[in-house]
């Protein structure tokens, strides 16, 4: 309504300009300052008019005006507490807004961080041809510690040593069981002639005791005859006719014949029971000999024999346990030359394949590269300022952009401006926003086992 009366107006002025004569005072100069001072007119406030002494047609009675006077003391109160709260409003939001701004000049930070990782590269340990199975692998695949990565084979392996090996192993085996059964043999034997040595020493300890029971029954024969001499019991009829002097010598002449018999008999009592004596010792004691038998004889040279084949079997097995080893570690290198199986040595992510199926490879050929995150480590980029603040081993918290995770760590190498070259898979010289570089070794345990790797972020240092 207000543009429509607007136009109308101007409509209005333009019709009283063109109809009003040249030189009138009512006409109106045409262009922006008439138009300006018509519509000035036409909208002019009613205080305006009563200032000059007009009363508009609209105007309202005294009585409106005297009660819009009255109400008008309210509406500038309530204005009043309006605005104030809105300055209120106002001031807290720009004390909340201006707080993480504030806090984070305060803090000692870092300009630019990077979530990096060690790089871990498989070589090929032999040479050798590249097994399929490297084509499962893909750029950026999760790995687990020990999962099979690339098999090697090589066809041209030389098994000369190994064969070598395995016929020593297996002549000294043949020997061996040689040496074993003679010793087997023998010992077999000895039970045989020790069995013939018992049995003639219970046999001839047998003999001497009934010889010495003899020796002992004709002692007592001869002292009964010496005691029937002695009492006078000896026929004279062979003395008839002699004297008394006679006969006392001839009884004394007896007597000590039976004295001599006694004693030779108990002289060859003594020389059994010496025997038998000697016997149970373990000596043996002849007639014509003074020395083992020759069953006794025949043990001991199987004793000697046993000495010197056992002796023989260890020398021997020594010798095999020797050559078993030396065949074993032939055989290891020989499968290891053979044929390698690599397994990944940590749990991370591919980073890199350089090789592929069928490719003949040489030892220390690059074959596939790994990212290590279980030792994720932040390279954060720095002032001056806070580089010459730092110090090994200071505790930090490393903020993820994007998400609340808070990771703990330490500071754990103070490179400066040194541009060393490094196995990280993220090059510290790619933080370009500051000079000095720090790495920080932290916990990636809230990260739930999840490769962080390349994720930016902020480290706040902290000397605690």
């Amino acid at each position: 309504m207000a543009i429509r009366s607007s136009s109308n107006t101007v409509e209005s002025v333009q019709t009283d300009a063109d109809q009003a004569p040249k030189g009138s005072p009512d006409a109106n100069p045409v262009g922006a300052r008439g138009l300006q001072s018509r519509i000035g007119s036409e909208f002019a406030r009613p205080a305006d008019d009563q200032e000059r002494g007009r009363t508009p047609d609209s105007a309202k009675s005294g009585e409106s005006l005297k009660e819009n006077a009255q109400k008008a003391p309210a509406k500038s109160t309530g204005s009043f507490k309006s605005k104030l709260l809105k300055s209120i409003f106002g001031l807290a939001l720009v004390i909340t807004v201006g707080f993480m701004p504030v806090k984070r000049l305060l803090e000692t930070s870092s300009v630019q961080a990077v979530v990096n990782a060690p790089i871990v590269t498989l070589r090929a340990p032999i040479a050798g041809v590249v097994g399929g199975n490297i084509s499962d692998l893909v750029v950026g695949q999760d790995l687990k510690n020990g999962q099979p990565l690339v098999h090697l084979v090589n066809y041209r392996t030389d098994p000369t040593e190994m064969e070598r090996a395995a016929e020593q192993v297996s002549g000294l085996s043949s020997e061996l069981l040689a040496v074993r059964a003679r010793i087997a043999d023998l010992e077999k034997q000895r039970i045989a002639t020790n069995t013939r040595l018992q049995s003639y020493t219970e046999d001839r300890a047998l003999r001497l005791e009934r010889q010495l029971a003899g020796a002992d029954a004709r002692i007592v024969e001869l002292r009964a005859e010496r005691g029937i001499i002695e009492a006078g019991g000896m026929p004279f009829s062979a003395f008839v006719g002699t004297g008394q002097k006679a006969r006392s010598s001839h009884m004394k002449l007896e007597l000590e014949a039976a004295d001599a018999r006694i004693a030779q008999a108990e002289a060859s009592r003594d020389v059994i029971w010496t025997e038998l004596q000697a016997l149970e010792a373990g000596r043996y004691l002849g007639d014509d000999y003074n020395d083992v038998p020759r069953s006794a004889q025949r043990i001991d040279e199987i004793d000697d024999r046993l000495i010197e084949l056992r002796a023989d079997e260890n020398r021997l097995e020594q010798r095999l346990g020797q050559s078993k080893s030396a065949l074993a570690a032939e055989t290891d290198f020989h499968d290891a030359s053979r044929q390698a199986y690599l397994n990944a040595p940590v749990g991370g992510r591919v980073w890199e394949i350089l090789t592929s199926p069928g490719e003949q490879v040489v030892v220390g050929q690059h074959l596939v590269s790994l990212v290590d995150c279980s030792k994720l480590i932040v390279t954060a980029a720095v002032s001056e300022s806070v580089y010459n603040f730092l110090s090994v081993g200071w505790n930090v918290r490393f903020l993820l952009d994007g998400s609340n995770v808070e990771l703990p760590g330490k500071v754990v190498n103070l490179s400066g401006v040194a541009s060393a070259a490094s196995n990280y898979a993220i090059d510290p010289a790619a933080l370009t926003k500051e000079a000095y570089r720090v790495s920080v070794a932290v916990d990636s345990t809230a990260l739930d086992g999840a490769c962080a790797l390349g994720r930016t972020g902020r480290v706040i240092f902290k000397n605690s």
